[in-house]
C-alpha cells in the first residue's frame, strides 16, 4: 500500500501527513512522538496502554499498525491514524508534558476558529490560520517561560523559608539548653551569670 505525502504547518512545527489510497490519513509514529519531545518507544507504549484501550468506542489495540510505503520516496513508515496521534498528544497533556500542551492547544484553538468562521460564512486563507496558530504557540511559549521564572522564584522562597525554619529550631534548642543549664546551676546553689 503506497501513501502520498504532504506537509502541514502547526505554527513553527512542520508535520508530514500521509494519505492512504482509501483517502484516510496517517502520520509517522516517530514524528508524532518527536513533535512533543518523546521517542517512538513512548508512543508504542501508549498504543498498548490501558488508558487508550479504556476509551469508549472501537477497539483501539493499536500495537500492529502496518508499515506504509511512501510514493516516490522508496521508504516506508510505521503509521498511526490522526485520531490516535491526537489521543496520544492529549494523554501527554494529562501527564503535564509542556510540549504536548503547545501542540494540542493551538490545534483546538484553530479548530474552534474554523468552525466559527464556517458558521458565520467567513473564508480565511490557510496562511491566516497558520499565522494565528503560530501566534498562539508563541504566547504559550512566553507563558511557559514566565511560569518557569515564577516557579524558580517560589523555589528560592521555599529554600529561604527552610533555612529560616532550621535556624529558628536551632535557636529554640539552644534556649532550652540554656534554661536547663541555668536550672542546674541554681539547683547546685550557684549564681547564674548575667548575660
Amino acid at each position: 500500500m503506497k501513501a502520498k505525502r504532504e506537509t502541514i504547518a502547526l505554527g513553527d512545527l512542520s508535520l508530514d501527513v500521509f494519505q492512504l489510497p482509501d483517502g484516510s490519513y496517517v502520520m509517522s509514529q516517530t514524528q508524532v512522538a518527536a513533535a512533543i519531545g518523546k521517542g517512538r518507544q513512548n508512543l508504542s507504549d501508549f498504543l498498548g496502554s490501558k488508558w487508550l484501550k479504556a476509551l469508549p468506542g472501537a477497539d483501539r489495540s493499536c500495537q500492529t499498525f502496518e508499515r506504509i510505503e511512501i510514493e516516490g520516496r522508496g521508504r516506508d513508515i510505521n503509521a498511526v491514524p490522526l485520531e490516535i496521534a491526537f489521543l496520544y498528544w492529549v494523554f501527554q497533556v494529562s501527564q503535564k508534558n509542556r510540549e504536548a500542551i503547545a501542540v494540542v492547544v493551538p490545534l483546538g484553538s484553530e479548530t474552534l476558529a474554523r468552525r466559527a468562521d464556517s458558521a458565520f460564512g467567513i473564508t480565511r486563507s490557510e496562511a491566516e490560520y497558520e499565522a494565528a496558530t503560530s501566534e498562539m504557540m508563541k504566547l504559550l511559549g512566553r507563558v511557559a517561560r514566565e511560569r518557569d521564572i515564577l516557579l524558580d522564584s517560589y523555589a528560592i522562597d521555599d529554600d529561604a523559608r527552610a533555612i529560616v525554619g532550621d535556624l529558628t529550631s536551632e535557636l529554640d534548642r539552644r534556649d532550652r539548653r540554656l534554661e536547663q543549664l541555668e536550672d542546674f546551676i541554681t539547683e547546685h546553689g550557684l549564681d547564674v551569670p548575667d548575660e
